[in-house]
């Protein structure tokens, strides 16, 4: 079993960010705390020239990916009980928004290397994650309670449905290998 940590390639692909004006309190909120049910669908613009970067399936904005409809199709069988698919609007088009909403408490701090704040006792900064098998083993996308606010960690499950599909705009970093600890 491996998990990735996943993140938008903003090198080869285009950016998306509100068209109102947000602040910092705004982007916090997205920690796996739901908004569907007062969400009202963003209108989105593209933050990144034409010229320069591709128009991918899968968006960095500022809140959480971004994703066409063919995404959602593609990952709603897999992820559905552990995210919201949150409706915004670019040029016309509709997309979703991934918030994903679960968050558990899944690493083995034993086997974990991290740095902690020097004024409290929590976590910093993890140099290695280390994963509890039997926890993560039945998720296919989450966070983790020490980094609410960071990239989302996925499955092998996950990582296959968006490669076999061929979807653009995604990059996976290799965080955790059960065979390997």
């Amino acid at each position: 079993m491996r998990i990735w940590q996943i993140s938008c390639d903003v090198n080869n692909y285009s950016c998306l960010s509100p068209s109102f004006e947000y602040t910092a309190a705004d982007i916090f909120q997205y920690d796996g705390r739901p908004h569907s049910k007062n969400w009202v669908p963003h209108n989105i613009k593209r933050i990144t020239s034409e010229d320069v970067v591709h128009f991918a399936d899968i968006h960095r904005y500022t809140f959480f990916p971004v994703v066409s409809e063919r995404v959602v199709e593609a990952l709603k069988p897999l992820i559905s009980n552990d995210v919201e698919f949150l409706p915004v609007n670019y040029d016309g088009y509709l997309y979703y928004g991934i918030n994903v909403i679960t968050v558990i408490d899944a690493i083995d701090y034993k086997k974990s290397e991290y740095i902690k704040y020097t004024f409290s006792n929590k976590i910093m900064l993890f140099n290695k994650y280390a994963f509890r098998k039997k926890v993560v083993k039945n998720y296919n996308i989450f966070k983790i309670i020490d980094e609410k606010r960071r990239y989302a960690f996925v499955s092998d499950q996950f990582k296959e449905v968006i490669e076999r599909n061929g979807f653009k705009g995604l990059k996976f970093k290799l965080v955790w290998d059960s065979e390997e600890n």
